[in-house]
C-alpha cells in the first residue's frame, strides 16, 4: 500500500512553519555537503592530525573556557558593586 499525505495549509502560521522546515532541511543538506567537501580537500592536501595538534587544540579550548569564566566572574562582581553603589546613593 502506498500512503499519500496531502499538506493542508490553512493559515499563514502553517505556511511559515512549512517554509522554515524546508529551509532547515536545505541548510542541513548544505552543511553535510560542505563537510564532505572539506574532508576531501583535507585528504588531498595531506594534513596530518597528530598528538601535538591535538594537545594544542585542547589547550586552546581550555584557555578559552577559562577566559570566558574569568570575564563572566568579573562582570558579575562589577554588576554587584554597581548595584551596591546605586542602593546607597539617594
Amino acid at each position: 500500500m502506498i500512503y499519500t499525505t496531502k499538506i493542508h495549509i490553512t493559515s499563514m502560521a502553517n505556511l511559515q512553519f512549512f517554509w522554515i522546515g524546508v529551509i532547515v532541511v536545505f541548510r542541513i543538506i548544505l552543511v553535510n555537503v560542505w563537510i564532505l567537501k572539506a574532508i576531501s580537500i583535507q585528504r588531498f592536501l595531506g594534513f596530518s592530525i597528530g598528538l601535538v595538534q591535538l594537545r594544542t587544540a585542547m589547550l586552546t579550548l581550555v584557555l578559552v573556557a577559562l577566559l570566558i569564566v574569568a570575564l563572566s566572574s568579573v562582570d558579575s562582581v562589577l554588576c554587584y558593586v554597581l548595584a551596591l553603589l546605586l542602593r546607597r546613593t539617594p
